[in-house]
């Protein structure tokens, strides 16, 4: 469910600079009612996560076996798994494997058991345990799926996290509209809760959301001057390193209207970085 107070926080829009949000994720999301949903509040598809792999599905699947005497295993050749058993053998362990678990060529399970060393019974259960799981999670998002999502759509918000570890985002006013639909609409095919609290325009407030964005510019900046110094970026990276630096410079303008700050300092230092990449390119050209 989505949470909003605006009877709690009764303040005029123009004294708001946006929302701080943050979410509490709980079990998966059937793609199918998050794409209908989706739809419904007219959003478009393209921003939808991707479903998972059939590689992700099947690692899922196969790691929802694991137990205190079974272990899971990647096969030798990265290929598939082995569900691999445990004994106890006097004052030993042994070990065996089970069952392994590939995909085939058009992308469903295959499963290959050792007649010899295996349980049949016990392997035929665990066989069909994995087959219905992996279908369940080709169609299904995790927590973790929707978590990184999350993030990456609060970015397209122009979002900033205001903990370096994340977790916790603040999203600008011209943007929040946008924002509430997502998340309502992921309320609606889901258990997930997003919470929202308004973020006023205080100096305390200004000042941890203008850190944010400070920091984040800083960081990708001096990644990109890492990598320019390298000299090893061809053509189509420094062109992406370039829109990089023009879409860091469009944030900053939008947060230095939002807040009424200047960042001459920083957004000079990104103009010339783009500048420097822009030479780079065209040397790299002339090659």
């Amino acid at each position: 469910m989505s949470h909003t107070n605006p009877e709690i926080y009764a303040v005029p829009d123009a004294e708001r600079a946006g929302a701080i949000v943050y979410w509490r994720l709980s079990g998966t999301v059937d793609a199918l009612k998050l794409t209908e949903a989706w739809q419904d509040a007219g959003l478009a598809d393209a921003l939808l996560p991707e479903t998972p792999t059939p590689d992700a599905a099947l690692r899922r699947a196969v790691y929802e076996q694991k137990a205190r005497r079974r272990l899971v295993r990647k096969l030798p050749n990265g290929k598939g798994w082995a569900i691999v058993e445990e004994k106890i053998e006097g004052d030993d362990l042994a070990y065996a494997v089970g069952l392994r678990v590939t995909l085939n060529k058009i992308g469903r399970v295959a499963l290959h058991a050792d007649e010899d060393k295996s349980d049949l019974a016990s392997v035929q259960v665990i066989g069909g345990e994995i087959v219905n799981a992996f279908d369940q999670h080709l169609d299904h998002f995790s927590a973790s799926d929707i978590s990184a999502w999350l993030v990456h759509f609060a970015a397209k918000c122009g979002a900033v996290s205001l903990r370096e570890r994340g977790g916790i985002y603040f999203v600008p006013r011209d943007t929040l509209p946008y924002w509430r639909k997502a998340v309502a609409a992921i309320a609606s095919a889901s258990d997930h809760s997003c919470y929202e609290i308004p973020a006023l325009k205080s100096d305390e407030a200004v000042d941890a959301i203008l850190d944010a964005v400070m920091r984040e510019a800083q960081s990708a900046t001096d990644a990109m001057a890492d990598e320019l110094e390298t000299g090893e970026l061809q053509a189509r990276a420094l062109c992406n390193r370039e829109e990089q630096c023009t879409a860091i410079l469009a944030k900053l303008k939008q947060y230095e209207a939002l807040l009424g700050r200047n960042m001459g300092t920083l957004t000079a230092r990104v103009d010339d970085l783009k500048a420097d990449i822009a030479i780079a390119a065209l040397a790299v050209g002339e090659i």
